[in-house]
């Protein structure tokens, strides 16, 4: 469900750019199978960011330095910390992950959890590229400073309602505390 939602959003992205991609996406996120067994995931990913960042030398890499890749990485250290600041106060221990299980990372759940919202930061940072650095070559503090404006972006649908990036994660937290005490994973 995690991975379905995360490509759904995704999805949801490109039909905001007008990118037909979304289609093909919406048609994966419909067909993922338990675990990720089709590694739909991994396929959607490299649709989704060939569609997204139409610039040629654009690659979504670890350890690459562009200012797309320092936006979304900046981006999603946030929303890391946003989300583990939602666990923890909802009692959950996020070492421990439900997909990820590395005994170095301290933050496994965090890192599950924080899949569907991965696609509103990528929308912010095209939206900030578009509209106010377009020509930056380097994340400076003016930049941070709109990317922590973030967690009051207000783009996810949840509880019948937008709300803002923050307090979605608040109910997202809450609505899968009350799926673990039930044991109900719909």
């Amino acid at each position: 469900n995690i991975i379905k939602s995360k490509i759904s959003n995704q999805a949801n992205t490109l039909k905001f750019w007008n990118k037909n991609e979304f289609q093909e996406l919406e048609l994966i996120s419909q067909n993922v199978l338990s675990f990720d067994s089709n590694n739909d995931e991994a396929q959607s990913a490299r649709l989704y960011w060939k569609s997204l960042f139409t610039n040629k030398t654009f690659k979504r890499e670890q350890g690459s330095e562009d200012i797309i890749n320092s936006m979304l990485n900046y981006s999603y250290a946030i929303l890391r910390a946003t989300m583990a600041r939602s666990l923890s106060t909802s009692g959950f221990l996020p070492v421990f992950g439900i997909w990820h299980q590395n005994r170095y990372n301290a933050f496994n759940l965090v890192d599950d959890l924080i899949e569907p919202f991965r696609a509103f930061c990528d929308l912010y940072v095209k939206l900030l590229l578009n509209t106010k650095y377009s020509q930056s070559m380097f994340l400076t503090i003016p930049i941070k400073r709109d990317l922590v404006k973030l967690l009051t972006f207000e783009c996810v649908y949840i509880n019948n309602g937008i709300s803002n990036i923050s307090k979605a994660i608040e109910v997202f937290v809450k609505q899968y505390k009350r799926a673990v005490i039930s044991n109900d994973i719909s």
